[in-house]
C-alpha cells in the first residue's frame, strides 16, 4: 500500500488530503534515495506523521495553504462582506424599508462592497497571517 494512502488519516483534518499526500510523497522520495541510510528509511513514516502534525499546528501554514475552516477564512469573510453590498439594499426593499435618498443606499452599498474587496485582497496577499478567530500561535 502506498505511503500517502496509509497516511491519509494522519494529522488534523484541517489539512487537505493534497497537502498530507504531498508531504508523504516528499518524505518517501527522500527516504528512497540510495544515499540515505537504511535507518533513516525506516524512520520515514514516523517523520512524515510528525511533519504533518507540525504543519497542522502551524497557523501561518494553515492560512497560507487555505486549509482553515470556512468560518476562519479571510477570503470567505471578504466575499461575504462584498455580497452584503448587493444583498442588504435588496433585502431592505423586500421588507418595505425605503430610504428617501437613493444615493444613501447606493453609496452605502458601494462602501461595503469596496471594503469587502479590500479585506479579501488584504487577507489573500498579506504573508504570515493566521486564520481568523484561530487564537493559535
Amino acid at each position: 500500500m502506498p505511503l500517502p494512502i496509509i497516511l491519509a488519516g494522519l494529522g488534523k483534518r484541517i489539512l487537505g488530503e493534497h497537502i498530507r499526500g504531498a508531504v508523504a510523497r516528499a518524505v518517501q522520495e527522500v527516504a528512497s534515495d540510495n544515499n540515505v541510510p537504511e535507518m533513516a528509511r525506516t524512520a520515514a513514516r514516523p517523520v512524515t506523521k510528525a511533519v504533518i502534525e507540525a504543519l497542522a499546528q502551524d497557523q501561518q501554514f494553515v492560512n497560507a495553504s487555505n486549509s482553515e475552516p470556512l468560518y476562519q477564512s479571510g477570503i470567505a469573510w471578504g466575499a461575504g462582506i462584498t455580497a452584503l453590498g448587493v444583498l442588504v439594499p435588496m433585502v431592505a426593499n423586500l421588507f418595505g424599508v425605503h430610504i428617501a435618498a437613493e444615493r444613501v443606499v447606493e453609496i452605502g452599498g458601494s462602501i461595503v462592497t469596496i471594503a469587502g474587496i479590500a479585506f479579501t485582497l488584504y487577507r489573500r496577499f498579506m504573508p504570515g497571517l493566521r486564520p481568523l478567530f484561530s487564537g493559535g500561535k
